[in-house]
């Protein structure tokens, strides 16, 4: 752990430099809102609403305004609301509903709660109601925080389940409350690692390995923790174009930490644009889920108008959305920004309760395991693999056991890069729900390596691998919406895509080759 902290600490020398984008001059100052309007279930035309008295203001927050509902029947009624600035114009209609019910019926008040007097716990078999154990308590409505011993004694070792439960003065017993645990008596301790050695050497090279010892030398003080080292790597005499620079340190046992590398890019004549225009301030933002209005046409985010909004929180509303997988799209304007997406889940909780997932990589391979806590009516369950978080795809099936249990499963062909997984579990009613996403990263699977450059790009980029290529092999390049903008088979293992015809943005570079294939995040300029 020591050797890799090291490594990447060395790697601080390596910057990047990113530039701007061009923006437009700063807007003209805000005008006045000098009045206001509102009108019930039919719009009488601009101007000729309901008027609400308000104080003139760049800002009228809080303002405050009663509607006339008299006359109205009892249902469900739309009111919209509209400002005018000083120079004449209307603002878009904000539009919600109210529900009107003069005579709403009203439940009867539940009966005063009872105190609770007994309470008991069984292991592993339930002997019923009043036969279990019986837990001491003080009679009260709330008996939290109350401490009890359980006897474990002739409990094989192993997971088992305790169920715990209460009586109130009516003679009523709750619901079971049911969790495992684990009586494990002798457990097998691993034996203390060794003292850590200090780090007494480091070398570097590019491309071409010499053997251990036989790399660049690279000045440090010796000690357990090297933070902060930097040195400069002599790339005189390279050619322009992609190189590998590699890193590694030794110990005073004499023992070599892994190499850690990277690729990076020498080129001596890069032409770098002009330095863009100060930026203004974003003065608006909007949402969407799944399908895009159009600009200016998604529900507002109210924002202060600055150049940097942080920490800006807001509540979307998903009541029209159905169960299952939705997008959530969040833009700002100043100019308008890139848009910034998250996947989740509408739906019905699944009587499944998963203790823990995860995903780690095992080589070339990823290694999936997960503990259910209960799935007395989950039907299967099903292991679904993504390369961009977004959309995936099914790869594993499996039947629920019944009971809490273990599960693993060995992803032998993944994708080279990143890999986003995640379980889908189904009930025995078909209502489904997913776990959270784990990412697994391979790196050099069976030796695949694509390099894109120049990045950003403005006209051409040249697409390069070192690994032999597959008859159906082809690159595709996707917006950050997922919409293809561009496909080419891969014949060679060097490739030159014409990006002129795109538009400025951030797109994704996807590598296709057989089994494997390997996205890269391209800036188009």
């Amino acid at each position: 752990m020591k050797a890799i902290f090291s490594i990447i600490l060395l790697l601080g020398f390596i910057c990047a430099k990113a530039q701007d984008p061009n923006y437009p001059p700063a807007p003209p100052p805000l005008a006045n809102i000098v009045a206001a309007e509102y009108w019930i279930d039919t719009d009488p035309g601009i101007g000729n609403a309901t008027s609400i008295t308000v104080s003139s203001g760049t800002d009228i927050s809080n303002a405050s305004a009663s509607i006339n509902t008299n006359g109205l029947s009892n249902g469900i009624h739309r009111y919209g609301l509209r400002t005018k600035s000083v120079t004449g114009k209307w603002s878009h209609t904000i539009i919600s509903e109210i529900l009107i019910d003069h005579n709403p019926n009203y439940v009867s008040a539940p009966p005063a709660i009872t105190n609770i007097v007994a309470a008991e716990y069984w292991i592993d078999t339930d002997p019923g109601m009043g036969n279990a154990t019986a837990i001491s308590v003080s009679a009260g409505t709330d008996i939290a925080n109350i401490l009890a011993t359980l006897n474990t004694t002739g409990l094989s070792n192993g997971i088992h389940r305790y169920g715990l439960r209460t009586k109130s003065i009516d003679g009523k017993w709750s619901l079971t409350n049911i969790n495992n645990f684990l009586v494990d008596h002798n457990p097998d301790y691993a034996t203390a690692p060794a003292a850590i050695t200090d780090i007494v050497a480091a070398e570097y090279f590019i491309d071409t390995d010499p053997g251990m010892g036989n790399g660049t030398s690279i000045t440090i003080t010796p000690g357990q923790n090297i933070s902060n080292i930097y040195f400069s790597a002599n790339t005189t005499g390279l050619s322009n174009s992609t190189h590998y620079l590699a890193i590694r340190t030794k110990n005073s046992d004499g023992v070599w930490s892994l190499s850690n590398v990277v690729p990076f890019l020498v080129n001596t004549d890069f032409s770098y644009p002009p330095a863009p225009a100060a930026p203004g301030n974003i003065t608006y933002a909007e949402y969407f889920f799944d399908t895009d209005p159009g600009f200016g046409n998604g529900t507002i985010i109210p924002v202060t108008p600055g150049v940097d909004l942080s920490n800006v929180s807001f509540v979307a509303n998903t009541s029209a959305l159905n169960d299952g997988v939705h997008t959530l799209f969040i833009r700002s304007l100043d100019d308008w920004s890139l848009t910034n997406y998250v996947s989740f889940t509408k739906g019905n909780v699944v009587a499944i309760k998963l203790l823990n997932f995860t995903a780690v990589a095992n080589g070339s391979k990823a290694l999936i395991k997960w503990q259910t806590g209960t799935e007395e009516i989950t039907d299967k369950m099903v292991l679904q693999r993504s390369d961009d978080g977004i959309h995936f795809i099914d790869i594993a099936f499996m039947n629920a056991k019944g009971t809490p249990s273990s599960y693993n499963y060995t992803d032998e062909h993944p994708l080279n890069g990143r890999n986003y997984y995640r379980l889908k579990m189904i009930d025995i009613s078909n209502e489904n729900a997913y776990s959270r996403i784990e990412t697994v990263y391979i790196t050099g699977n069976d030796g695949f390596k694509v390099t894109a450059f120049p990045n950003p790009v403005t006209d051409k980029l040249q697409i390069n691998t070192d690994t032999d290529i597959a008859p159906s092999a082809y690159i595709n390049i996707c917006n950050m919406e997922g919409k293809e903008m561009l496909r080419q088979s891969l014949t060679s293992k060097s490739l030159e895509i014409k990006m002129a015809g795109l538009s400025n943005g951030v797109y994704l570079l996807r590598v296709i080759n057989g089994q494997h294939q390997q996205t890269i995040k391209i800036v188009k300029q």
